[in-house]
């Protein structure tokens, strides 16, 4: 399930805060919640009053304080995974849980700046599964959202110099070709293309954000 606001940002502390969600497991009312989770965080001041002192503890304050606004109601347990992005002050913020990704695009490919919560993602990394065991393994998260339970929000913050990013959900990464952007079309055009390619295999729901260039 997927959150696919008509308009993808808002601003936060002036400066434009992106958000995609996507359910960990197929609920009838978790589109529902994802995207009144989605209202809260953006209807929400984060901001908050007088001087920011620290962007990163607002933030992850933010996000849990809108899950928790959604307690009287929805009653389900409903899991799903969120990555968010904010640019300030030459700071980009990173706020995830679950396995929906941040990443910075460039001319040699995505590089993505979010780690999975998913405990065989770390195995893959030091050899001990193999890409094909991963495949079959990738959706046992560990990390998530629940409005009752938000201890799995990951907050960090990277020196921002004006690259586009790339929020999406494993609807996305999983699928991608290793080279979809190898090539001399847009990045838009070849997102395109592959959003469109991995639409037609039906092998999940996507949701992918781009920015525009700073």
């Amino acid at each position: 399930m997927e959150y696919r606001p008509r308009n993808s940002s808002q601003y936060i502390y002036g400066s434009p805060l992106y958000i995609v969600c996507d359910g960990v497991q197929q609920q009838p009312e978790c589109g529902e919640l994802v995207r009144a989770f989605c209202r809260e965080v953006c209807s929400q001041n984060l901001s908050l009053k007088g001087e920011v002192t620290d962007i990163e503890q607002n933030l992850r304050d933010g996000f849990a304080r809108a899950a928790a606004n959604l307690k009287g109601k929805y009653c389900g347990d409903y899991s799903f995974c969120v990555a968010a992005a904010l640019i300030h002050g030459g700071r980009l913020y990173t706020i995830h849980a679950g396995d929906c990704r941040v990443g910075k695009v460039g001319d040699q490919g995505i590089k993505w700046l979010t780690i999975d919560h998913v405990p065989a993602f770390q195995r893959l990394k030091t050899g001990e599964l193999t890409e094909t065991e991963y495949a079959e393994q990738r959706n046992k998260v560990a990390g998530w959202v629940k409005i009752t339970d938000t201890g799995s929000l990951e907050v960090n913050s990277f020196e921002y110099t004006g690259e586009r990013l790339l929020l999406c959900s494993d609807g996305f990464w999983a699928y991608a070709d290793d080279n979809w952007f190898r090539d001399a079309e847009s990045i838009e055009e070849k997102l395109k293309r592959e959003v469109s390619r991995i639409e037609k295999q039906g092998l999940d729901n996507l949701s992918v954000i781009l920015t525009v260039s700073e």
